[in-house]
């Protein structure tokens, strides 16, 4: 395929973590990033999923109702559907280059968030954080299909998606509780920092350069009946 291994003594330079599940085969690219960027997806992740559990105390604080509030959540899950023009983006920009501007929107979106005085700023901080993170998870998506064989992508993917679930019971706990020890706006103030510190460290991380391209492996597909009670 074309990539280059790891060796013996190759330097992770990462909490080494999530690459002792890869194979010993995979690129330096991926091992020395694959905590990186599950990383910097988990902090996206909890930003975007900090104010559901916390409605009640984000529209208290805006002063409006929970069913006001919900509007704008609404509002924000709309502006989901433009995630076919956001994947056209990145594949023009690039995914170190669309990863790095993700983690920036969602920063920008937190800092929106925590000095929003009305629902209308705060709807527009939703849908930027919104659609930062689906333009982060787009980039992540190439990422990993332009370094890693497709015979082993499913692994890869598998491992940032614990991104998913640490981002509800950690990142979201863990500004839950500087909520409670403050308010939420140095909550969202806080994720603010953290997104726009990944980005930083992202664009010095990840590679731009494309690696050697992949040979397509063709699997002939064949369904037979208990596969297709099953699906």
């Amino acid at each position: 395929t074309g990539y280059r291994r790891s060796g013996p003594r190759a330097s992770v330079g990462w909490p080494t973590v999530l690459h002792r599940a890869l194979d010993p085969s995979e690129s330096i690219e991926v091992r020395q990033n694959i905590n990186l960027v599950t990383v910097a997806r988990l902090i996206g992740n909890s930003a975007y999923r900090f104010t559901l559990p916390f409605l009640a105390v984000l529209s208290d604080g805006l002063g409006v109702s929970v069913e006001q509030f919900g509007v704008a959540i609404a509002v924000s899950e709309l502006c989901g559907l433009a995630g076919p023009l956001l994947g056209r983006v990145v594949d023009r920009v690039g995914d170190r280059t669309a990863m790095t501007a993700g983690m920036l929107g969602v920063a920008a979106g937190a800092a929106l968030a925590a000095a929003s005085q009305n629902l209308v700023m705060f709807a527009i901080a939703l849908v930027l954080i919104g659609q930062s993170s689906i333009g982060f998870v787009l980039a992540l998506a190439g990422w990993i299909a332009r370094w890693v064989p497709y015979q082993r992508r499913g692994r890869v993917t598998g491992l940032t998606e614990v991104s998913w679930a640490l981002g509800l019971l950690g990142g979201v706990s863990m500004l839950g509780l500087l909520t409670a020890a403050t308010t939420w706006r140095a909550a969202y103030g806080v994720a603010a920092a953290a997104t726009l510190a990944m980005a930083g460290v992202i664009r010095r991380r990840i590679s731009a350069a494309p690696p050697r391209q992949h040979e397509r492996v063709h699997h002939r597909i064949s369904l037979r009946w208990p596969a297709v009670v099953a699906i």
